[in-house]
């Protein structure tokens, strides 16, 4: 009796967890969504970033504000 109580705990916990991680998922995956505007790639480290945050250093290059 006592071991399929905690089989039955561990399960709910491990539901629990689930439903945890892919509500945190989905929420990062609208983050990443919301923006629509043009992404452009450092020249130098090769990171993608939108156009807006870039320093354009030449004919279509750009880079991050790291370089």
């Amino acid at each position: 009796m006592h071991l399929l109580r905690l089989v039955i705990i561990a399960v709910i916990i491990w539901f629990a967890i689930r439903i945890v991680r892919n509500a945190l998922t989905a929420k990062s995956a609208r983050q990443v969504d919301d923006y629509r505007g043009k992404m452009v790639t450092c020249s130098v480290c090769g990171v993608y970033l939108p156009e807006d945050d870039a320093k354009a250093i030449g004919e279509g290059k750009y880079q991050c504000d790291r370089h």
